[in-house]
């Protein structure tokens, strides 16, 4: 089976070859998952990172800035904390330009915001585009691309990925909203 999946991500990546160049992730890597681990130190700080972006922007669509703040810190912990945990991707974090994004959301300065984020974004984005699928692959991740989906509401099919995708952003908008003590948008 692997060597099936091996044989497609080889056919794949040389099809793409041209939009992606997949790497293999840092050995150090493996550490945080089975089995040689079942805490997803490293997983979980991903997560985090997600969730805290989000609650940083919906905080301050709403001028809630103190809110944006405590999320923008809890990015920029999680987002050091990837470096410890794995050394290899230390050296590509933006750090300069986390702490000037969570200085930007202390002076309320959106313009400052929406830069520095999209730099801290952007490195995030060139890490998971080259290492996400053989990260997904090595650690045996099931694919779900042939699972559709009925959107429970407007009843309409939905594929998998977008399922999860509006399912993720409702679970991290509700712990959010719980978290900065506004039930009733929960």
């Amino acid at each position: 089976m692997k060597k099936v999946i091996i044989s497609t991500l080889v056919l794949a990546s040389v099809a793409f070859a041209q939009e992606i160049k997949l790497e293999k992730p840092p050995q150090t890597l493996s550490k945080y998952y089975p089995p040689n681990s079942n805490k997803f130190e490293f997983l979980n700080s991903m997560y985090a990172m997600s969730t805290a972006f989000t609650g940083m922007f919906v905080n301050i669509q709403e001028n809630d800035w103190n809110n944006a703040l405590k999320w923008a810190n809890i990015l920029r912990e999680n987002y050091l904390n990837i470096g410890k945990l794995v050394p290899e991707y230390d050296k590509v974090l933006k750090k300069s330009e986390i702490d000037q994004l969570v200085n930007a959301v202390k002076e309320k300065n959106f313009d400052k915001v929406k830069l520095n984020a999209d730099i801290v974004g952007k490195s995030c984005a060139q890490c998971h585009q080259k290492q996400q699928i053989t990260t997904k692959i090595m650690y045996n991740y099931p694919s779900f691309s042939l699972v559709n989906l009925e959107d429970p509401v407007g009843r309409s099919n939905l594929e998998f990925e977008d399922y999860m995708k509006k399912m993720t952003d409702s679970m991290k908008k509700i712990r959010i909203y719980l978290e900065d003590n506004k039930p009733e948008k929960a």
